[in-house]
């Protein structure tokens, strides 16, 4: 797709960076390359780096159960909102665009877009969101900013978290997605 690609647009009240930070669950996904098909356990912590930069670390069990990792920064924000941003992986290549779309008044819950075809709802809990909830976002998702949820499924969290830290023997880089695989 090229540059004449329509975007969604994102939320246009401030989003309080210190509030948005911290560990975002995906409840949410429609696949993608980041993430194929039985991704588990995924989440994000978000954080407030060197220099006030916004420092963002993906985790997540692969289908086969090898950990995965990959961290990015904001790189430029498109807004004066802090709700659309450019993201940019270690090596300081742009990687993508992060968009706000929906955020809960209490930064408990979230709904974020890359480029049309990703798009994800977000929890600050595992814990399965309110049917209701889950209804009006999609259907905000759909009508409001132009997706196509057919594909979107719930992401799978086991009842205790993975144990992220402390397991890593071997790592491969991946440079196509610039993620680390650790095995």
């Amino acid at each position: 797709m090229g540059a004449e690609q329509a975007f969604p647009r994102p939320v246009t009240r401030t989003v309080d960076l210190a509030r948005y930070a911290g560990t975002w669950f995906e409840f949410a996904r429609v696949d993608s390359v980041f993430e194929p098909p039985g991704t588990r356990d995924v989440r994000a912590t978000y954080s407030i780096g060197p220099g006030g930069r916004f420092d963002i670390l993906n985790q997540a069990i692969a289908a086969d159960g090898r950990l995965l990792e990959w961290s990015a920064y904001v790189c430029a924000s498109f807004n004066e909102h802090n709700s659309d941003f450019a993201i940019c992986s270690a090596d300081g290549q742009r990687r993508g665009r992060y968009r706000i779309l929906e955020l809960d008044d209490n930064y408990q819950w979230a709904a974020v877009g890359g480029d049309m075809n990703t798009v994800w709802i977000l929890s600050r809990s595992t814990a399965p969101l309110p049917e209701a909830l889950l209804d009006a976002l999609t259907n905000k998702l759909v009508l409001k900013h132009g997706y196509d949820v057919r594909e979107m499924g719930v992401t799978q969290h086991c009842a205790v978290p993975p144990p992220f830290a402390g397991i890593r023997k071997r790592a491969e880089v991946t440079r196509s997605t610039n993620s680390v695989v650790y095995v």
